[in-house]
């Protein structure tokens, strides 16, 4: 399952077929087509195009059902769209973890970071997984090892070039977080969000030369039921950071947080039809799997 950087469209494997559908129009089918499982898949912006990495490792390029380009690639973990659609980026595989900045309709390499850093180490690797979200022209990415963060940063495309923040020497967010690991990350024109497993949420200004944080807000702050907790996602959109609220591991509501001041401006309670189930907030939807279905809303 995969989203498009502006949360309007998923795409879904169901038997032996991949479709994008439209959370705008009630989930109606963009385009379908066969596919076997891909390794990673991630959608355009417009919801008529995705790309694929496949094995062998190659990049693929998808629109409207039909294959337009495909380009031999290194083993890579993850890639995104950037939000305007132009340019693809890819997490290579291995140690020193790097990027590659590839054009979306050519395919064609256009940049590769230097190696990517935690503390004056290059990355080795990319942990569990990576969680990515989008703003403009760049994409926040994290990841987590055991009980540490192992990456939290943005990589900025200008001019068509490739630059990291907060994955270099001397200008790491990963360790300046309050608590262990990255739990969730939202990205603004500015800032980067990040809500760590002790229920903070700091938010780190990616464009200072150095590293640059302030204390945004906690969960123990936002709610006077100590049961009430920060679970893990974060969306920001206009102004305002959206945090999914749970209780024993179960979605109860949606938190508004004002970014600047961090004063929660309202409490979103899903309808009954999400409560009490184990929902999760993605790039601007809930969905909630249960058996071989799945339900989506989106958060508008």
């Amino acid at each position: 399952m995969a989203t498009d950087p502006l949360g309007r469209h998923v795409a879904t494997l169901a038997g032996g077929v991949l479709t994008v559908h439209d959370l705008a129009r009630e989930l109606t089918g963009v385009v379908s087509q066969p596919m076997p499982p891909p390794r990673h898949v991630t959608v355009h912006p417009s919801g008529t195009s995705i790309a694929v990495l496949s094995e062998p490792w190659k990049l693929e390029v998808w629109r409207h059902g039909e294959r337009e380009r495909a380009v031999p690639i290194e083993a890579c973990d993850w890639l995104a769209y950037t939000a305007g659609g132009a340019h693809l980026l890819l997490g290579v595989a291995g140690e020193p973890a790097r990027l590659h900045l590839h054009d979306a309709v050519t395919l064609d390499r256009l940049d590769t970071s230097g190696p990517l850093h935690l503390d004056v180490n290059p990355l080795a690797g990319w942990g569990e997984g990576v969680e990515v979200t989008h703003a403009a022209s760049a994409v926040g990415f994290a990841a987590n090892v055991g009980d540490d963060p192992q990456v939290l940063a943005v990589a900025e495309v200008r001019d068509g070039r490739l630059r990291v923040h907060g994955a270099e020497t001397g200008q790491v967010y990963a360790r300046h977080l309050p608590g262990e690991r990255v739990n969730g990350i939202g990205l603004s024109e500015h800032e980067l969000f990040a809500l760590d497993d002790d229920g903070i949420v700091t938010a780190f200004a990616w464009q200072a030369p150095e590293v640059t944080r302030r204390w945004v807000a906690s969960g123990t702050e936002l709610f006077d039921d100590e049961d009430l907790q920060l679970g893990g996602a974060v969306f920001t959109r206009d102004g305002i950071v959206t945090l999914d609220v749970v209780r024993d591991n179960e979605l109860v509501a949606l938190a508004l947080v004002d970014a600047a001041s961090g004063r929660r401006t309202g409490l979103l309670a899903p309808s009954t039809h999400w409560r009490n189930e184990h929902a999760i907030l993605d790039n601007g939807f809930l969905r909630r799997t249960i058996d071989d279905r799945t339900w989506f809303a989106r958060v508008c």
